[in-house]
């Protein structure tokens, strides 16, 4: 039970137990205003009194435990609706869990490995002709600029070479 629960029915049986010692005091009263009916015998007296007595208390008792099952109950039944709203949330968060889970899968199921994994051969290949391609280009590039280079250095022979011969 809740600790509301439990506060609420210990308040019950307080009251509860009020009312039992009421009704015996009530009881007392009764008997003790028996006792005084003065045409009485003694005997009858006293069983009167004894009988009012019970009755009042057995009828107290009576009372104390209907108030006591009545509080015991409500305290059970809100611990119950509690527990209830309780098992109620774990369902949905369950049902929710459970759908993500599902949906993953589904998702999964839709993904075709192959396809992805295809398509990412073909990038790489891509990438690795792009770079043959590159790499192609800077070698044509480096014999233009070997050949440039071997022209340049002839032509500077021949300036020196002029150079020399004037000098």
């Amino acid at each position: 039970m809740g600790d509301f629960a439990v506060a609420s029915a210990a308040g019950a049986l307080t009251r509860a137990g009020y009312a039992l010692a009421a009704s015996m005091l009530g009881g007392a009263a009764a008997g003790a205003a028996v006792w005084r009916l003065a045409p009485l015998p003694e005997e009858l007296r006293i069983a009167a009194g004894v009988t009012v007595f019970s009755v009042l208390a057995v009828s107290g008792a009576v009372v104390f435990r209907r108030k006591v099952v009545r509080a015991v109950s409500a305290a059970v039944e809100e611990s119950a609706a509690a527990d209830r709203a309780e098992v109620e949330e774990l369902r949905a968060a369950l049902e929710a869990s459970a759908r993500e889970a599902l949906d993953l899968r589904r998702r999964l199921d839709e993904l075709d490995f192959d396809a992805v994994l295809e398509a990412l051969d073909g990038k790489v290949r891509a990438v690795r002709q792009a770079a043959e391609g590159l790499r192609g280009q800077k070698d044509s590039r480096l014999a233009e600029l070997e050949k440039e280079n071997a022209d340049l250095r002839e032509k500077l022979q021949r300036a020196m070479s002029a150079l020399k011969g004037e000098l």
